[in-house]
């Protein structure tokens, strides 16, 4: 893999803007599932975007109704069911009712859009396909955003030797004075 670094407006805008709406996304989601009384869990897909993935609950809470959740998934999230076959008229009653709370929630936090990189990608002269097949982490540190990747990058993204990215890496992982431990 090789390593790049630029401090180009563009790239370091499209970084920082991509940024805000990942944290702006995993606000509402945090929201919506203090709202739930769950745990809000969003993720990355291999095609360029964060979403909102699902709610895990605390087991004991979830006890009473664990007939209308799915099994926990991989993420350890649980869904609701979509129906109750062989459930009461009561208990379908209540599912629809929890299903249109849920619903309503989801929608007022504008949780179904997915933040994409696709301008990161962009003004770093690739696409998500080929990030996809050659991969790639990046990140920003003083003013410059560090790359490694396999992929062909644009002019802009100046190559550098795997000792200044890692180097930059490690400054970048030191935990702020905030972070450390009292």
């Amino acid at each position: 893999m090789s390593t790049y670094k630029t401090n180009d407006p563009s790239v370091v805008e499209a970084y920082l803007e991509n940024q805000r709406l990942r944290h702006a996304l995993a606000d509402r989601a945090d929201a919506f599932a203090k709202e739930m009384g769950a745990k809000a869990v969003c993720v990355s897909s291999h095609s360029g975007g964060v979403y909102f993935h699902g709610l895990i609950y605390d087991p004991l809470k979830l006890q009473p109704f664990y007939l209308f959740y799915r099994l926990p998934d991989h993420f350890g999230c649980q869904h609701l069911r979509t129906s109750l076959k062989k459930g009461t008229k009561e208990q379908r009653a209540k599912l629809k009712e929890m299903q249109e709370h849920y619903n309503d929630l989801y929608k007022r936090y504008e949780l179904s859009e997915s933040v994409r990189r696709d301008a990161i990608f962009k003004a770093m002269g690739t696409h998500w396909g080929q990030i996809c097949l050659s991969g790639m982490s990046y990140f920003l540190q003083d003013g410059f955003v560090y790359v490694e990747t396999s992929a062909a990058l644009n002019d802009q993204m100046i190559e550098i030797m795997g000792s200044e990215y890692s180097a930059a890496y490690a400054k970048y992982k030191e935990p702020t004075p905030a972070e450390e431990p009292a």
